[in-house]
């Protein structure tokens, strides 16, 4: 059966909720940065994957508005990053799942 990539129809948001819903990874990471703030490497360890992969996984969460770090992109190289979740923006985008799927 072949894969679908992208539903034209789809609202951008409830994309976005998929990218996160559809990751076993993501949806852990958001739930442990909103238990704690933690670094990537603290993350990693927790989680029991390499760090650059956590740190795929929190840019494309950033990218969505999902986790926040405690510096702003240009202040990154080479200190140690906390991050956070916005939970206000996962109950957004789980709210515009939700009433997508629901055919609202």
């Amino acid at each position: 059966m072949p894969r679908l990539t992208s539903i034209a129809s789809q609202p951008e948001e409830v994309s976005a909720a998929i990218d996160v819903i559809g990751s076993r990874v993501r949806t852990e990471i958001l739930r442990r940065l909103s238990l704690e703030p933690m670094t990537a490497p603290h993350l990693g360890d927790d989680l029991g994957i390499n760090r650059s992969i956590v740190l795929r996984h929190m840019v494309a969460l950033e990218g969505l508005g999902l986790v926040r770090a405690d510096r702003p992109v240009g202040e990154r190289q080479g200190v140690t990053v906390r991050w956070s979740t916005d939970r206000e923006r996962v109950a957004e985008l789980g709210t515009s799942w939700t009433a997508y799927a629901r055919g609202e």
